[in-house]
């Protein structure tokens, strides 16, 4: 695996996936760990970080272990933090320079590369995480908003989904994915293993939301985005009446 600016081939990914003699999933995750795919900052530090934060591994390969494992693989889930660290700090960037359209010292590809495999993720509905939100509350872009109040929240609360869905319009190759017999074995096998949406997680949303919907205009929340706290007060009003 290399840094997003090299190029990879997903043939010789899964080439290399097919021959380890244990569970190859569980391999690509020690892979992903090994290479520190992560959250690398805070809440706190990726509005002050002088530093470039690009995606840890070559978006192709996300793309890959996305149409191999599906969106409930842990290992599809691992590359997902870092790819919405990746993108929200992208944000966090232009709001410092709205006369920009993309940061800099990050170079076009990088951002196209990071945009596009994000709404490729959302897309396909990948779970969150509780941590995402102190990343996705900063955020003024409703590219990264809307899915997850009209997405991934729904589906968390078992609500029904609105018709949605986000155009990948940023320009950005991607290499034709063909998935053999075993690629398809093992993503129907994570979508039947996936857990459902419990009470339990449900409730702990809950409560997470609700302490920000009360809170959100006191001085410690004060770099909550506008568009944030429109889309959590439209949510809210779903979800009050039923939990």
């Amino acid at each position: 695996m290399r840094p997003e600016r090299n190029s990879k081939k997903n043939d010789l990914l899964g080439f290399l996936i097919k021959r380890v003699d244990r569970q190859p999933e569980e391999a690509l995750k020690a892979a992903l760990d090994y290479h520190k795919v992560e959250f690398k900052l805070d809440a706190e530090s990726i509005m002050t970080t002088k530093e470039i934060r690009s995606l840890t591994v070559n978006s192709n390969i996300y793309r890959w272990i996305l149409r191999t494992y599906g969106p409930d693989s842990k290992a599809t889930q691992k590359c997902f933090d870092d790819i919405v660290e990746s993108r929200v700090w992208i944000d966090l960037k232009l709001q410092e320079n709205p006369d920009r359209e993309i940061p800099d010292r990050l170079s076009p590809r990088s951002f196209y590369s990071i945009c596009s495999i994000y709404l490729e993720y959302c897309n396909e509905k990948v779970p969150i995480k509780a941590s995402y939100l102190q990343y996705i509350q900063l955020a003024k872009s409703y590219e990264i908003i809307h899915p997850f109040f009209k997405i991934s929240l729904p589906i968390i609360f078992g609500l029904q989904l609105e018709e949605f869905s986000l155009k990948v319009s940023y320009d950005y190759n991607r290499p034709e994915i063909i998935l053999n017999h075993r690629a398809q074995i093992n993503r129907q096998s994570n979508e039947i293993n996936n857990i459902p949406r419990n009470h339990a997680e449900r409730k702990y949303w809950f409560i997470l939301l609700e302490n920000i919907y009360y809170n959100i205009y006191q001085p410690n929340y004060a770099d909550i985005s506008e568009n944030f706290k429109e889309n959590l007060e439209y949510f809210w009003r779903r979800i009050h009446g039923h939990y």
